[in-house]
């Protein structure tokens, strides 16, 4: 992982262009470059890169975790005036899918947080808080439970709820 894979997202798999990562790399190490990004995603190599930081691995990589999240952030966080972030952009940063998931917040979370360790920005608190307030105020059923996101579908699932907690 250390000496493969990290960078080979931090090459081929960062689209410098749009400022976040590539959905998925073909088998020739290409980028998909049509392929939709989903939230879930971007948060997951975010988490990937702020952790590898953390553990001093790639530390140098840090700043491509920083500006996807700033991507992240203008394109999928209330792009269209409603709170929360949507499940997915198109590459040129249209809303692709604007569900509400909590498996994606979740990973929002995580992302955040690791982010806020590997980097110690402060500013990032706030955001944390705020995709915490979103879950309880759209996300959470009375009994405590999670919904599947917003709008509300079924069937439920456990990875959200696995993940948040």
């Amino acid at each position: 992982m250390i000496a493969r894979a990290l960078p080979l997202w931090a090459s081929k798999g960062f689209d410098r262009a749009y400022g976040g990562f590539h959905e998925r790399l073909f088998l020739d190490g290409t980028p998909d470059a049509a392929a939709p990004r989903r939230t879930m995603v971007q948060a997951r190599q975010i988490y990937v890169y702020a952790h590898a930081a953390a553990l001093g691995w790639h530390r140098q990589e840090l700043p491509l975790a920083l500006q996807a999240l700033e991507t992240l952030l203008a394109r999928a966080r209330t792009p269209d005036g409603r709170p929360g972030y949507v499940y997915s952009v198109s590459p040129d940063g249209g809303i692709a899918d604007p569900t509400r998931d909590t498996y994606t917040h979740a990973f929002i979370l995580l992302a955040l947080a690791w982010l806020h360790r590997a980097s110690g920005d402060a500013q990032l608190r706030g955001l944390i808080d705020g995709a915490l307030a979103f879950i309880d105020e759209h996300l959470t059923a009375p009994n405590g439970t999670l919904y599947e996101g917003a709008p509300r579908r079924l069937p439920r699932r456990q990875n959200p709820h696995m993940h948040l907690y």
